[in-house]
């Protein structure tokens, strides 16, 4: 996804990301992973990276029964 809106209202910039995992995410239950945000290199075809966050995957079960 490309973040660059260049509103001067910071609310019109404002952008909200639904992350959907597969089942393999199940694996991964209690551990740490990392989301990494990067930023294009101006004129070239290469990121490099802007921020990096740590979260620890919570998997819950009772998704396994929503209709």
């Amino acid at each position: 996804m490309t973040f660059d809106l260049r509103s001067e209202n910071p609310r019109a910039r404002e952008q909200q990301v639904n992350l959907i995992f597969t089942r393999r995410i199940d694996e991964l239950n209690g551990q740490e992973v990392v989301l990494k945000l990067e930023e294009k290199v101006g004129g070239t075809s290469h990121y490099k990276e802007y921020k990096s966050l740590k979260y620890t995957v919570r998997r819950s079960f009772t998704s396994d029964f929503d209709f």
